[in-house]
């Protein structure tokens, strides 16, 4: 009688252990699924905000490029600027279709967040025209 009571206490050890372990490896997966949920939420949060500091830059390297053609409807050329610590290069040309049109192409040379934006500008009148976008 205590050789069967002993088994019993015996697999009732097993049985606990073998349930701590199952609940060790569940919560262990749980954890690092949250930490990694977390990583990825930190770098989208992250991407974002460049993504968003991006659009402003290159807004702001836009309305520098209108304010030069505004002065001088004929200029064609290129030019750098930098905004907080990045540069914005700004190429104006001649549209090849309309000699009155200029195409002004911005990019943002951000070896993380490189961006580029582009627009058509109609400069025949005295007030600028965006035509396209792209």
């Amino acid at each position: 009688m205590m050789n069967l009571n002993f088994r019993n206490k015996k697999l009732d050890a097993a049985v606990a252990l073998t349930t701590l372990i199952v609940i060790m490896a569940i919560l262990l997966s749980a954890g690092t699924t949250l930490i990694m949920l977390n990583v990825d939420m930190s770098k989208s949060a992250r991407d974002y905000l460049n993504t968003v500091q991006n659009d402003f830059d290159i807004e702001s390297c836009l309305q520098e490029s209108l304010l030069k053609l505004k002065h001088n409807p004929l200029y064609a050329g290129n030019e750098t600027i930098m905004l907080s610590n990045i540069e914005c290069n700004i190429e104006v040309t001649v549209n090849l279709e309309n000699p009155d049109y200029r195409d002004v192409i911005v990019a943002i040379d951000d070896p993380e967040y490189p961006y580029k934006k582009g627009i058509t500008v109609d400069t025949s009148s005295s007030s600028i025209k965006i035509v396209n976008t792209w």
